[in-house]
């Protein structure tokens, strides 16, 4: 800021408003605004000066802020310091004065009812023992993730596993159970999978699996029970999952015997047994499965033996019937 300085007259003893002597004027010279400062000593004024450049305020007579001296900020940090820190041991001494208080009332809790509700895949016989859990065992308030990661891992066609409580005395155990969307053959076993790609169930044949759609799938390093199916390119294989899901919503549920996935963009079908469906790649699949569900529809008096529906340009779509094929296979 640059200010000049202006000494005017002393003033008249008849002009109260400039009565004061010895008055030295400042002036702001971009803004032409005039300031005006009492008499000062040069050293105190060259102090003031200072003080003001520090601050940095608007105000020249008064400055808006004035830095805290380091003594203070350092004072006003260590009380802060100790506040948080009085709050945290308030905390922690809460925490282990309730925490025995709680044990100790939960081992005089006693079960004496179990209810068990939305599972139909296990008998309630099989869920208690799998969680280690009895009428006249002590609640188990502190054991609940426990319980329901163990019936989660043993019991595969659980979806989800959640375990509450009625106080005094009642256990609430409510479970979900996972479908079974398709079996597949890997490394000559069958296996029931979810339509999330996990694994529910493995047999030695297929006929326990007789009521799902066959599967191929691309080839698969790990398939275990409980988990999700780990394929050979490190590919999670998103286009299946899609594919069931939108056919669970399609004109074709239901009517689908096989589906071959092991080539991704050139994936084959067999729909009721007489039609064998090209679709191609996964793209435009919603599209691809209301065309076949049309397509059928129009000629399916029509044909007496296996039948083509090419459906992997949808512009394009056709169909060849009584082309005298195996419509279970892919060529």
């Amino acid at each position: 800021m640059n200010l000049i300085k202006q000494n005017k007259p002393a003033a008249r003893p008849s002009d109260p408003q400039t009565s004061t002597p010895n008055v030295s004027t400042y002036v702001k010279k971009e803004e032409k605004v005039y300031v005006r400062r009492y008499a000062m000593s040069e050293g105190r004024r060259r102090r003031w000066l200072e003080n003001y450049k520090k601050a940095q305020a608007d105000d020249i007579m008064f400055p808006s802020k004035k830095p805290l001296k380091a003594e203070e900020a350092t004072l006003d940090d260590k009380r802060e310091k100790a506040k948080i820190l009085l709050i945290c041991l308030g905390i922690a001494l809460i925490l282990l004065l309730i925490w025995p208080m709680a044990r100790f009332a939960a081992s005089h809790l006693v079960v004496e009812n179990v209810r068990i509700e939305g599972s139909d895949a296990y008998s309630g016989e099989e869920i208690l023992e799998t969680a280690k859990l009895g009428i006249g065992d002590s609640l188990p308030i502190f054991k609940v993730k426990a319980m329901e990661n163990a019936l989660r891992a043993s019991l595969p066609y659980l979806k989800s596993c959640k375990i509450t409580f009625e106080l005094p005395d009642t256990v609430i155990i409510t479970l979900t159970d996972e479908a079974p969307a398709f079996c597949t053959e890997i490394f000559g076993e069958y296996y029931a999978v979810s339509s999330e790609l996990r694994v529910l169930e493995r047999a030695d044949t297929s006929g326990r699996f007789s009521n799902l759609i066959n599967i191929e799938l691309p080839l698969v390093s790990r398939a275990i029970v409980g988990e999700t199916i780990v394929f050979a390119d490190g590919d999670n294989c998103d286009h299946i999952t899609e594919f069931l899901t939108l056919l669970a919503d399609s004109e074709l549920k239901g009517r689908i015997d096989k589906v071959y996935f092991d080539q991704k963009f050139d994936i084959v079908a067999c729909v009721d047994s007489e039609f064998r469906v090209m679709f191609g790649s996964p793209s435009d699949m919603k599209l691809k499965l209301a065309t076949v569900a049309k397509m059928i529809g129009d000629n399916s008096e029509k044909c007496e033996t296996g039948s083509i529906v090419d459906v992997r340009v949808v512009d394009v779509a056709g169909i060849v019937i009584n082309a005298d094929i195996d419509p279970t296979a892919r060529e």
